[in-house]
């Protein structure tokens, strides 16, 4: 029983892990940087937040108006510092301003305006949401 067991697991288990594992997809323009995000909003991002972040998230991304742009991972260099990394991470609403300091290139950063609004920083290279922030009033 346990063979079989064992058997269905090495014949199953690959296809497991397969599914869930990510391939990266570079992101090479804003509106790549967009498409991303909202698909990320309703798949991972949606997955592994409450529904009260993703009604928040959801509520920011109806916007007036956004800005998208291009940075280098040196316009991030502040981070590095623990009381700055320590303010800006205090309004993360998916994942955190750290993971910022993990990009493996270029970082794009998509900006929400509004009277409060939400930034999101994807990395470039590999596609990832590294940090989705809320910005708040003033």
């Amino acid at each position: 029983m346990k063979s079989i067991v064992a058997l269905l697991l090495l014949l199953l288990l690959p296809r497991c892990v397969h599914a869930s594992v990510r391939i990266a997809e570079p992101i090479t323009s804003a509106e790549e940087a967009l498409a991303h995000f909202n698909a990320a909003c309703d798949n991972e991002i949606k997955r592994w937040s409450t529904p009260e972040t993703m009604a928040r998230i959801n509520a920011l991304r109806a916007a007036p108006s956004l800005t998208i742009k291009r940075q280098k991972p040196r316009d991030f260099a502040g981070l590095k510092d623990p009381k700055a990394l320590a303010g800006a991470s205090r309004h993360d609403l998916f994942r955190t301003h750290e993971a910022i300091l993990t990009a493996k290139g270029d970082i794009w950063v998509i900006t929400y305006d509004n009277m409060k609004g939400m930034e999101v920083f994807l990395d470039a290279e590999t596609g990832l949401v590294l940090c989705v922030a809320f910005i708040p009033e003033g």
